[in-house]
């Protein structure tokens, strides 16, 4: 059995489904964390907890947050399995200026995800451009020289 070399393209994918699992990781903490507290459940429905406290009334907003939290991730986990670069470029542009932009309030679960989308994106990068350098021509059994 003939086993391929380790590509930066396999490097970014893995990078690329690892920060899929952190953004759906941070989703959960912050949805564990900060909706799961304030939601009441009675016989008319589910509802959130009404209270003095600042947490009761933020837990819809971060609620809304974890929701478009796992539609990036969702997002992500395409790019990386269609090899869609532009896609990920976006996605590496967009997901840290809006973990900085939530700094103080959700950018903690944020960051982490926007820094391995950024990482996987430079590894597909790179391995593009050797792709693309052409220096060196497969030989008959698809093997690329140095």
């Amino acid at each position: 059995m003939v086993r391929s070399p380790v590509t930066l393209g396999s490097v970014g994918r893995l990078l690329g489904y690892v920060a899929v699992l952190a953004g759906l990781v941070g989703a959960i903490q912050l949805f564990v964390g900060w909706v799961l507290p304030y939601l009441s459940v009675s016989p008319s429905g589910i509802g959130f907890v009404e209270g003095p406290g600042l947490g009761a009334d933020n837990a819809p907003v971060a609620a809304f947050w974890a929701g478009v939290l796992v539609v990036l991730s969702i997002l992500v986990s395409y790019a990386v399995r269609m090899e869609s670069f532009a896609s990920l470029v976006v996605l590496a542009v967009v997901l840290p200026v809006f973990a900085f932009l939530t700094g103080f309030s959700i950018g903690g679960f944020v960051a982490p995800f926007a820094g391995l989308v950024v990482l996987s994106t430079l590894a597909f990068a790179v391995d593009q451009f050797r792709a693309d350098d052409g220096a060196s021509e497969p030989d008959a059994a698809g093997r690329k020289s140095v």
